[in-house]
């Protein structure tokens, strides 16, 4: 798998909720949001497996990630 055992999950770009992975690829994964339903592939064909897990975030990165999706929504 390509993100490896830590890939299990991550925190979704849009609501900051768990994202499971649904595909692994050999250089790609996909994962789902279970709470907005948005869809996420990563490519981890240069970086390799992770070497911590994403999931949970941490509020720091949960902040962040919610300030990031709140700025693409408004373009």
């Amino acid at each position: 798998m390509a993100g490896g055992p830590h890939a299990a999950a991550i925190p979704c770009w849009r609501c900051a909720e768990r994202a499971e992975r649904v595909r692994e690829g050999l250089e790609t994964d996909t994962f789902l949001c279970g709470s907005c339903g948005f869809t996420i592939t990563l490519d981890f064909d240069e970086s390799g497996p992770l070497e911590e897990p994403l999931w949970p975030p941490t509020p720091e990165q949960r902040a962040e990630i919610l300030k990031a999706a709140e700025a693409r929504d408004k373009r």
